[in-house]
C-alpha cells in the first residue's frame, strides 16, 4: 500500500509540477497598435499585450528595428546587429544582452507558429525610447535623440 500511495503522489507531483505549454491561447492576449518609425502593427498576429508587455512577431522586430535572428538550441532565439547581442529563452528565465544576464521576467513567447518578442526591451536596449498611451492602446517606438543606426 505505501508503493501505491507513493506511485500517486509521484505521478500527481509530476503531472501538476510540469511547465505549461509554452504557446500563448487567444483568452489570455489583448490587441495594440504598435508605431515603430513610422511603421503601424494593429493585427492581432503581428503583436499583442500579455501579462502587462507588448510582444511583437519576431521577423516584424527584425525588420523594424533592422536586426538579424535565429533560433538556437533549447528553445533559445537570438537577435543581433552592430554592437547587440539579445538571446532570449522561450517562456523561462536566462536571457542575457551582450553577455550580460537579463532580468529573469524577459523572455519569448510563442502563438500560432510565430515568436514574438518583448518589444520594450528589445527597442530599449537597440536605443529607441518607448511610450505607452493608455487610452488609446498604442506603443510609440522612437530613435533617442543623437541616436543613429
Amino acid at each position: 500500500m505505501k508503493k501505491f500511495v507513493w506511485l500517486a503522489t509521484f505521478i500527481f507531483v509530476f503531472l501538476f509540477s510540469t511547465e505549461a505549454e509554452a504557446e500563448v491561447s487567444i483568452e489570455e492576449i489583448y490587441p495594440v497598435t504598435i508605431n515603430v518609425e513610422n511603421k503601424t502593427y494593429n493585427k492581432l498576429n503581428e503583436g499583442f499585450i500579455y501579462h502587462d508587455r507588448t510582444y511583437l512577431r519576431s521577423d516584424l522586430i527584425r525588420e523594424s528595428l533592422k536586426l538579424q535572428g535565429k533560433a538556437l538550441e533549447q528553445e533559445r532565439f537570438l537577435l543581433w546587429g552592430e554592437n547587440y547581442h539579445l538571446e532570449l529563452p522561450l517562456d523561462r528565465p536566462g536571457g542575457n544582452f551582450n553577455g550580460e544576464a537579463l532580468p529573469m521576467e524577459y523572455f519569448v513567447k510563442m502563438r500560432d507558429g510565430y515568436i514574438y518578442y518583448p518589444l520594450r526591451l528589445v527597442a530599449q536596449l537597440k536605443k529607441y525610447d518607448v511610450e505607452w498611451n493608455n487610452e488609446e492602446r498604442t506603443v510609440n517606438c522612437i530613435l533617442e535623440e543623437g541616436t543613429t543606426e
